[in-house]
């Protein structure tokens, strides 16, 4: 069809039209972008491993070579411009022969979601692509291209909160149309193709690259969105198990010394006192913590060494107690109780019903991006079927409980720290029972 037979108007209306029969290509790369977990997170500001940045190039540079494929095959010579709507894909161009699709539009996506690297190396590769396909504007376009993807990725670098607005995302897109433009009157020639080509696809261009930038990153913002619910619906969820655990764990405290309490009145007031007055200062700290999902590790090894004081009067004195951290760790978070559930566990479980000595053993340190806390004790072993069950299920206990301590606190620390707490124990009759947790470093607290 030759264009000089219509308005200018109606030749961009019409060019419209056929691109937007297309936009299926867009409608891919926002499914892509919302349910492929790690381009989501890009759009929380988080940045991409390279393996996951390699995977973008080349899942958005398929797409973007599809888009220019499938796009409208232009004529233009000395001025007129004439189009091909064959549904054959083009294997190569003749030297008059240009072609638009949604090769920018899936460009200007890619730096938007990914960043620089995904955008340049897919400005690129489509661009690459674009050049081997040959005819008018091959090189030229395969520049713009490249500096499209590199422009919308420093979008991304230097100015992330710009991918909350639609409407600074559509005045990007269209910044860019009219960038890639500008660089083919710059360097096609004749001049006169240049102009024709230019004035002819411009229109077309913008709004199927407005419209698909605009399109895809109002769906990831409402995608951010129900992220943004379900992440606060969590929270809370976590919130809730956490204090039923602390409640559940405190009157198990205040039971078992109470009990000691009693015990030792007649035979032991002095004793019996000075227990009271650690067991106020004890829960003073529980009430303080009460409420919060993590404090310092400073603070917890406060509350242990209260901890270990009164349960020492049990052990009438006899109670070898070892501690070994450095002072660079005392900032980083840890849930309330849990190295004292650990403790205690190994004090009910492993010294309580033995003969002296009693030697229990704490030591915390750093493991790359974790924090390693450990409690030894020389007491009784724990049968080789339980240990892969200790924290992962509620187990049966005889002595001192009911064995679901250690499965409650693995519950909240999961929920604070994620799926990678580890809980793992070693128990022989040479070194006797060692539990080790692991969980990610945390500086900031959790409120």
């Amino acid at each position: 069809m030759d264009f000089p037979e219509l308005p200018l108007l109606m030749h961009w209306l019409y060019d419209s039209l056929h691109l937007l029969e297309r936009f299926f290509i867009v409608v891919v790369a926002a499914l892509i972008a919302v349910r492929f977990e790690r381009l989501r997170q890009a759009g929380h500001n988080s940045e991409l491993k390279w393996r996951h940045q390699f995977l973008a190039v080349i899942i958005f540079a398929i797409l973007a070579i599809i888009g220019t494929h499938n796009g409208i095959i232009y004529e233009v010579r000395g001025g007129w411009r004439s189009i091909n709507l064959s549904t054959g894909w083009p294997t190569k161009l003749e030297e008059k022969q240009a072609i638009i699709g949604l090769r920018d539009t899936i460009t200007l996506i890619s730096g938007l979601i990914g960043g620089p690297f995904v955008g340049l190396g897919t400005g690129l590769l489509a661009g690459a692509d674009r050049w081997y396909l040959g005819g008018l504007a091959s090189f030229p376009s395969f520049i713009a291209t490249t500096v499209l993807g590199l422009l919308t990725g420093g979008v991304r670098y230097f100015k992330p909160n710009w991918l909350k607005s639609v409407k600074i995302v559509f005045w990007v897109a269209l910044a860019g149309t009219v960038l890639h433009r500008v660089i083919l009157l710059f360097l096609i020639r004749p001049f006169d193709d240049a102009v024709s080509l230019t004035t002819g696809v411009l229109a077309p261009v913008a709004i199927a690259n407005t419209a698909g930038c605009s399109f895809l990153i109002f769906w990831v913002i409402k995608q951010l969105d129900r992220d943004r619910l379900e992440k606060e619906a969590s929270l809370q969820r976590m919130q809730a198990e956490i204090r039923a655990f602390q409640a559940q764990t405190e009157p198990h405290f205040l039971k078992g010394t109470i009990a000691s309490i009693k015990g030792m009145i007649r035979e032991n007031p002095e004793n019996a006192s000075d227990l009271l007055a650690e067991l106020s200062d004890f829960f003073a700290d529980i009430l303080a913590f009460s409420g919060k999902e993590t404090i310092t590790l400073e603070d917890e090894l406060e509350q242990l060494e209260r901890f270990i004081t009164f349960k020492n009067l049990e052990f009438n004195g006899l109670l070898q107690y070892n501690l070994n951290i450095t002072d660079e760790l005392l900032c980083y978070q840890v849930a309330p109780i849990s190295l004292l559930t650990l403790v205690e566990n190994a004090i009910n479980h492993g010294l309580f019903g033995r003969p002296p000595p009693y030697i229990l053993s704490v030591s915390v340190k750093a493991d790359g991006e974790y924090l390693v806390q450990q409690v030894t004790n020389n007491g009784h072993t724990i049968n080789p079927d339980m240990l892969p069950k200790l924290g992962k299920q509620p187990v049966a206990s005889k002595n001192r409980g009911g064995g679901v301590g250690l499965y409650q606190m693995m519950q909240s620390l999961q929920l604070v720290f994620g799926e990678s707490v580890e809980l793992n124990f070693q128990s022989d009759m040479d070194n006797g029972t060692v539990a080790i947790l692991r969980h990610p470093k945390r500086v900031n607290p959790v409120e």
